[in-house]
């Protein structure tokens, strides 16, 4: 995912680009572990965590390990909003975007290993909001963008991103 760590577009390109950190075994476990170290050395301003699990065990048809997966990386995202909360540099400073990149076929298209397509699984993704911008227990009803996250975290930054087509999510929760 390091081609996640910068843009492609000119104007930003490689040289405004993110550290990218690999921990040495690669499973949610390992990577919380290395979050937990980069937070505490280098307490950065921004981060994307990729629990990769899911969709590993999701793509492997293991339906039990799938499950497993899941439930940890619920506990994982638990952990770390506590983490945020019991930290000082942190604590009613930080908002946390939890999501996944896709979807899932449901049964009547082949089941949950795969996607790709616009069957409604597919098309429909979660996402969590956690914050002081964001009212607890709020939902959503209207239809949201995965690059609706990118621009509402600009906007929590202070960014402008012109370029960028999306539509800030904090309208819609206030």
């Amino acid at each position: 995912l390091s081609m996640l760590t910068y843009s492609t577009d000119s104007s930003y390109g490689k040289r405004y680009g993110a550290k990218f950190v690999v921990p040495a075994e690669k499973n949610d476990i390992a990577t919380w572990q290395e979050v937990v170290r980069v937070m505490d050395r280098s307490r950065p301003d921004i981060m994307m965590i990729n629990l990769a699990d899911v969709d590993i065990n999701g793509h492997d048809k293991r339906w039990p390990v799938y499950l497993e997966s899941i439930t940890r990386a619920d506990s994982i995202v638990d952990e770390l909003w506590r983490k945020i909360q019991k930290d000082s540099v942190y604590r009613n400073m930080t908002t946390l975007f939890v999501t996944n990149d896709h979807g899932r076929h449901d049964d009547r298209h082949g089941g949950f290993q795969n996607h790709g397509d616009s069957c409604e699984g597919c098309r429909h993704i979660f996402m969590l909001a956690l914050g002081p911008q964001f009212q607890r227990g709020r939902i959503i009803a209207s239809p949201a963008y995965q690059v609706d996250i990118a621009v509402t975290a600009a906007e929590l930054i202070g960014l402008r991103l012109p370029i960028l087509t999306g539509k800030s999510l904090l309208r819609r929760t206030r």
